[in-house]
């Protein structure tokens, strides 16, 4: 890998070979206009930042018709700063000049650029230093630092923020979250940048909001858009702002049962448009949806095509048109560009921009329009440039089935699963069963939602216990990873609902053959990156020094193996047994099929004698896929419901795993607890208690890779029988001459299954 990585990412991008003499300094070179479909790419892609130079991350863009100005955060190690960069849009071999903003950073990030007809440059994100969140901001002239200031300081904690700027006033708008309280703000500033004029209070209240964004319709007249949180449904609403304060709250969501999130808003003075993702009730699918205020009809699903699943979703206006954009994600590491004109009679062609990113994706993007379209893209790690001409006028007309005067309205959502109670005495302890998914994925590595709203669904949806937000490692900047630790803490009611600290280190391990693990932590803790040269070692030295909980995840996946012969077992407590990938029991599940590793499977890491206890979890990458069905899940038997006595269990072995449906399983030997061993035993006399909201129809005591007992609840004679769908037995079977494994195992009448942690004979010598 060196510098010529960004050219030939630039060159597979627009399948079109292009010139450069100066990759990352300046453009150089011409090329004839290529038709995209309707849509013809106008000018070169330039790389204004190389990821090998740190990973950018959450690009923002502001044009006029002769330069294009990118905001974005750089993160090296555990720091990210803010950068600018200057980019001549005509000048062909004019210099890119790029200047850090943050004059004495420490976690800087989600920066928001804006441009005033002076030429002068604002640009406002989200700090965290030495454990204090605020909303900076800074003015650049001639890409000179002029002043750096502080917009807000919160003493709980601050999210996105956007700025904007006309006619000399500036404004902002941002998320404080503090004492269970949560505001949205919006600031408005003269001349002194830092002294507000006004500072308006648009909500407050207990119910979350977040991901604000502003558009000017005047210099004393603002139109907001964000997220808000209530009765487990996400919604977006909408505020108009002028100088007698906010104005009354539009919930665009509508009455349907959908999840709505990530709006943004663009347009002219009298007409805005707002464009958000979507999921509707009964689906698990994200699509782009829209809507222009005043007109009778929310537009959604703006043909998506039906294989693949919208990733982002923006908007900006050109002439006197308004235009919705969007990426749709295929497979795991593809994402497309689509491009469509709204106006109120309805909606124009569609249009691909047809950028190929091969075995990359489009983390993020942002746009604008002057004279042509400007975008700019974070692939990977790597900040483009590139700008293309909108199509002609195609012929309006709403998606088929919909129209003005008509659209579908859903039921509203369903409560969760029902709720299982089970509580039990272990040793003089009172131990309750809990349910939790410690691993899944948001917008903050390559997953669909933000990780509190994957939060907030776990609990009032999902009906979960506990969660871990675990994003890829690689993806996971410093400033990201801070506001979802606080995010975390801040919605973790101990004894009601607990989310944990963690992530998933992935990316460098996996190259080299060591597979994928979740790591979570007891507090807060940084990224640990994979260096060129470690191998699973260090991971488990950092593991055992930040008393945390490493768990390698599916470990018999070709695409990313465990590898068995680094198993610590003082680092490595618990494995997964299933999730969305599959269930790792053992590979008679799998004959002859190649996306699997022969060998690799639970059943052949217990026959070399490892040990370890069974979890399971959804690595849901999208959390309303849950919406159709869980796949995986924990049982955890803990002392009470925060985040100590649930990693204690953890450590203990204390956990069972479920392919989803709620399952609560009690499995002891001669006593003991599963998880435990029993030492030089002439006799094991086994307990075992399952009971489920549907019918067992199979319970099995599984030993050296088979089922050493077969019991079928429905007639089994020695089962005391403690609900329709609850048994309880028993079962003496002679200890084994030498060390032996046994857990239990059920399924129901659905299909779901759960399994027990192991319980050990051992012998000694």
């Amino acid at each position: 890998m060196n510098r010529d990585r960004c050219a030939v990412l630039v060159l597979i991008y627009l399948f079109i070979a292009v010139g450069f003499s100066q990759v990352g300094t300046a453009l150089a070179g011409k090329r004839a206009d290529h038709p995209i479909g309707s849509t013809r790419l106008r000018d070169d892609v330039v790389c204004i930042h190389n990821a090998e130079d740190g990973c950018g991350e959450s690009p923002s863009l502001a044009v006029t018709a002769d330069m294009a100005y990118v905001a974005f955060g750089v993160r090296v190690g555990y720091e990210s700063h803010i950068y600018l960069s200057r980019v001549p849009r005509r000048d062909r071999a004019g210099e890119i000049v790029t200047v850090r903003l943050d004059t004495d950073g420490e976690i800087e990030f989600w920066p928001s650029a804006c441009l005033d007809r002076g030429g002068v440059v604002y640009v406002a994100w989200t700090s965290f230093r030495e454990g204090e969140w605020s909303i900076r901001a800074c003015r650049v002239e001639d890409m000179q630092v002029v002043e750096e200031g502080r917009i807000s300081l919160s003493e709980g904690f601050t999210s996105q923020v956007k700025t904007a700027v006309r006619d000399g006033k500036h404004w902002f708008t941002w998320v404080e979250w503090q004492d269970g309280t949560y505001r949205l703000m919006a600031s408005k500033h003269g001349e002194d940048q830092w002294e507000a004029e006004g500072v308006f209070k648009v909500y407050e209240g207990e119910q979350p909001v977040a991901r604000p964004d502003l558009h000017l319709a005047g210099a004393d007249r603002a139109n907001l858009v964000w997220d808000h949180y209530e009765s487990g449904r996400h919604r977006v609403m909408m505020c108009e702002v002028d100088g007698g304060g906010p104005g009354p709250i539009e919930d665009l969501s509508g009455e349907a049962g959908s999840h709505n999130w990530g709006p943004h808003i663009a347009g002219h003075d009298n007409e805005v448009l707002i464009t958000w993702q979507m999921v509707p009730n009964g689906s698990d699918r994200c699509q782009p949806a829209l809507a222009l205020p005043g007109q009778a009809a929310i537009l959604h699903g703006i043909d998506r095509p039906a294989d693949r699943e919208t990733w982002r979703v923006g908007c900006f206006a050109a002439g006197d048109r308004l235009w919705v954009i969007w990426a749709t994600r295929w497979g795991h590491r593809r994402t497309f560009l689509f491009l469509r004109s709204v106006g109120s009679e309805g909606l124009g062609r569609s249009s691909e921009i047809r950028f190929d990113l091969h075995e990359n994706f489009i983390n993020s993007f942002d746009c604008a329009f002057e004279s042509d379209v400007a975008i700019v893209l974070d692939t990977a790690g790597d900040i483009l440039l590139a700008e293309f001409r909108l199509p002609g006028p195609g012929r309006p007309g709403f998606p088929e089935g919909e129209s003005a005067a008509e659209h579908p309205k859903m039921a509203g959502v369903t409560g969760g699963p029902e709720r299982l109670d089970y509580t039990t005495e272990y040793e003089g302890e009172r131990l309750r069963l809990y349910f939790g998914d410690h691993h899944s994925h948001t917008s903050f590595s390559d997953g669909r939602a933000y990780p509190d709203m994957a939060m907030l669904f776990g609990r009032d949806v999902r009906g979960l216990d506990y969660i871990c937000i675990t994003d890829h490692d690689m993806a996971l900047t410093p400033g990201e990873f801070a506001w979802n630790n606080a995010v975390a803490d801040y919605l973790t009611e101990n004894g009601r609902y607990v989310c944990l600290h963690g992530y998933e280190p992935s990316h460098g391990w996996a190259e080299h053959g060591f597979g994928h693990w979740n790591l979570l932590l007891p507090g807060d803790g940084d990224v640990f990156q994979f260096e060129e040269g470690m191998t699973p070692r260090a991971l488990q030295e950092y593991s055992k020094e930040h008393d945390a909980l490493l768990i390698p995840h599916h470990v018999a996946k070709r695409f990313a193996p465990y590898d068995w012969d680094y198993f610590d077992p003082d680092a490595e407590a618990v494995v997964e047994m299933c999730s969305v990938h599959g269930i790792f029991e053992t590979y008679s599940r799998y004959e002859g099929r190649r996306e699997m590793v022969q060998g690799n499977f639970i059943e052949d890491a217990l026959a070399r004698g490892l040990r370890f206890g069974f979890v399971g979890a959804s690595d849901f990458h999208n959390c309303f896929r849950a919406l159709q069905g869980e796949v995986g899940l924990t049982g955890v038997y803990a002392a009470s419901l925060a985040a100590g006595p649930i990693f204690d269990a953890y450590r203990r072995r204390r956990t069972f795993a479920l392919t989803g449906g709620r399952i609560a399983l009690d499995f002891r030997c001669n006593g003991r607890f599963m998880g435990e061993e029993i030492v030089d035993s002439e006799a094991l006399s086994f307990e075992a208690y399952a009971v489920s909201p549907d019918s067992i129809v199979l319970a099995e005591i599984v030993s050296d890779g088979r089922a050493i007992f077969r019991l079928d609840p429905a007639d089994a004679e020695n089962l005391e029988r403690v609900s329709p769908a609850g048994f309880r037995f028993n079962a003496t079977v002679e200890s084994p001459d030498s060390t032996a494994y046994f857990y239990l195992r059920v399924q129901t009448a659905k299909g779901d299954r759960a399994w027990s942690s192991p319980i050990w004979s051992v012998r000694t010598p």
